[in-house]
């Protein structure tokens, strides 16, 4: 067997263990500024990347969403992603791509169907977060919209989950 063939089932292999939760939208995610949960980690999780998909178009306001995380211990609050320019208009099928980076953007990438070079790029960085709660943040209250956000991730240390709050 090439090395190259290893590698490839190695990665398969992991990609069909990882876990996806799906965090359905809320019109109200959106509906002033402040925080909102959007999931919950327990134990130790290898985040692999994270995503939000505009369900519902997003209405003036200029919301400007971005993503954070709460520990359980020690609660300092830690900026995963900064805020994206103003999604206000966004169209249902708009996809808003956390890098992985910590630190980064949140990208807003082109409605699905889109060619490839719209759609945002993910740097394939992993990110292991402990207990605690990942939140969307919002500085600008939006008149409509909803994004459904997915998560997918691999366990670090059995029984660690992520599931939507």
């Amino acid at each position: 067997m090439t090395t190259a063939r290893y590698l490839r089932e190695q990665l398969f292999a992991q990609t069909r263990a990882m876990n996806t939760v799906q965090r359905v939208g809320l019109a109200a995610d959106l509906d002033g500024a402040g925080t909102k949960d959007l999931f919950t980690v327990s134990g130790l999780c290898a985040i692999h990347y994270m995503f939000g998909v505009c369900t519902t178009l997003i209405g003036a306001g200029a919301a400007v969403p971005g993503l954070q995380f709460t520990p359980t211990a020690g609660a300092v609050q830690v900026v995963l992603c900064l805020a994206a320019a103003s999604i206000a208009a966004d169209a249902a099928g708009t996809i808003y791509v956390w890098d992985g980076l910590v630190g980064g953007q949140l990208v807003p990438g082109a409605v699905l169907g889109a060619v490839a070079a719209d759609v945002g790029a993910w740097a394939g960085a992993i990110t292991t977060l402990p207990a605690g709660v990942i939140n969307l943040t919002n500085g600008v209250d939006a008149t409509a919209g909803v994004i459904d956000w997915y998560i997918a991730y691999l366990p670090v240390v059995a029984g660690s989950t992520i599931v939507a709050a």
